[in-house]
């Protein structure tokens, strides 16, 4: 099961994500959680300008 506190850094809720994808972020390093965090941090800098959408089945797309 995921660590609630890898996914502090990147704004996420355990809850709200599916058993895949909690899968695919257990098998992330913690450095790689770490890139991830700065990536949404920019995003979020210039939430404005770049919106990140939901997509049905679980993408995303900025």
């Amino acid at each position: 099961m995921t660590d609630p506190s890898r996914l502090s850094p990147l704004g996420l809720d355990p809850e709200g994500l599916s058993p895949d994808q909690l899968a695919a972020l257990d098998a992330l390093t913690d450095e790689e959680i770490q890139v991830l965090a700065r990536i949404k941090r920019k995003i979020d800098d210039v939430a404005g300008d770049v919106e990140g959408h939901g997509m049905e089945g679980g993408g995303v797309v900025w």
